[in-house]
């Protein structure tokens, strides 16, 4: 369901453009796209040919891993079309990361994580489901 509406409002925001609709009115048209959708949203755009902005909760705070989303996965179709591995590979479930700032090693709690039901099965070899 949140893809559809992530398309649903790629598309609204598409057809403006398009359209040459109002950022105002692009606004309205998202936020009411939003409104149908569980889960807390923010938008930034920019119309290219006239820099107008369009911004909904610019201030409001997420969790890193929440926009880390969308480029991990471009970076996983990307690899998979590359053939460096297959979509329908199993993954052993970890719970170690390496600092980017300085390599260090650490751990997450499940207190800590927005998805606690994932430490059940840390060591387990998750299966693809497609």
């Amino acid at each position: 369901m949140i893809k559809l509406g992530l398309f649903l409002l790629f598309l609204t925001a598409l057809t403006a453009c398009t359209q040459k609709q109002s950022i105002s009115d692009l606004q309205k048209s998202i936020e009411a796209k939003l409104a149908e959708q569980p889960g807390n949203f923010a938008v930034a755009f920019t119309d290219l040919s006239s820099n107008e902005q369009l911004l909904i909760n610019a201030h409001e705070l997420f969790h890193a891993a929440s926009t880390m989303k969308t480029p991990v996965m471009v970076e996983v179709y990307k690899q998979a079309a590359a053939g460096k591995f297959s979509l329908k590979d199993s993954i052993i479930i970890k719970n170690e990361f390496i600092s980017i700032a300085d390599g260090s090693p650490y751990l997450l709690t499940a207190d800590s994580d927005s998805y606690a039901p994932i430490y059940k099965h840390i060591g387990e070899k998750e299966q693809s489901t497609r």
